[in-house]
């Protein structure tokens, strides 16, 4: 089955379930900053392969349209490295709280008071196996996922036609921001381009195209 086929089908799966919209602490002006609570995994194919994700982060509350970031190996690509990754996951291991680096975190601080800047107001909350934004402005909403070596943006499908411009507009501008700040290499699998030289509109239209088709298939 196609990526596209998949997300689809996953669409039609979740169509009866809560709006997509996340499920955060509410809004607040500047960062607030939560206590960690348990955990959970998740497994989600993009570009051909099955991306592991695992946070204790609340998600959003559908399918969403993910960009994901990787502290890409000495010597590889980033889909050697996303090879790697998912070659050496054991389903049946524990799963380990994330053990940030003094760099790490430095790279993490960094990325918010740069967000609050040039941005704006964030909702921060750390959990077990995750450093978890949310940012909810003018455009709209999206979440940002970080445990030091990957990071993952999500946007719910909830923009369709030109309404998903604005908010992959920032998503890429932030994302770019945390290639920068974190030291980690972006990819969009659904457009199959990378995060900093892709066309925005490209990345916009597909969001665009796939929400459209799902409030008017699915509502």
């Amino acid at each position: 089955m196609s990526c596209h086929s998949s997300l689809l089908h996953t669409l039609e799966h979740h169509a009866q379930r809560e709006p997509a919209v996340p499920s955060r602490p509410r809004r607040a002006r500047g960062v607030r900053t939560r206590p960690a609570r348990a955990s959970r995994g998740a497994c989600r194919w993009r570009a051909g392969y099955c991306w592991l994700l695992f946070t204790g982060a609340r998600r959003l509350r559908t399918v969403t349209y993910t960009i994901m970031f990787l502290r890409v190996l000495p010597e590889r690509t980033f889909d050697e490295t996303l090879e790697e990754i998912n070659s050496a996951y054991d389903p049946d291991a524990d799963l380990k709280p994330i053990n940030l680096t003094d760099e790490d975190r430095a790279g993490w601080d960094r990325l918010i008071q740069r967000i609050l800047r040039e941005a704006g107001p964030v909702t921060t909350e750390e959990f077990p196996y995750s450093l978890t934004l949310w940012r909810d402005g003018p455009h709209g909403q999206f979440q940002l996922d970080y445990d030091g070596n990957s990071a993952t943006i999500d946007i719910p499908y909830r923009y369709p036609g030109s309404e998903a411009s604005p908010i992959m507009a920032e998503a890429y501008r932030i994302g770019r921001m945390v290639e920068e700040e974190c030291g980690l290499e972006g990819y969009d699998g659904e457009v199959e381009q990378p995060v900093r030289t892709g066309d925005i509109e490209v990345a916009a239209s597909r969001l665009g195209g796939l929400a459209r088709w799902a409030q008017e298939t699915l509502t």
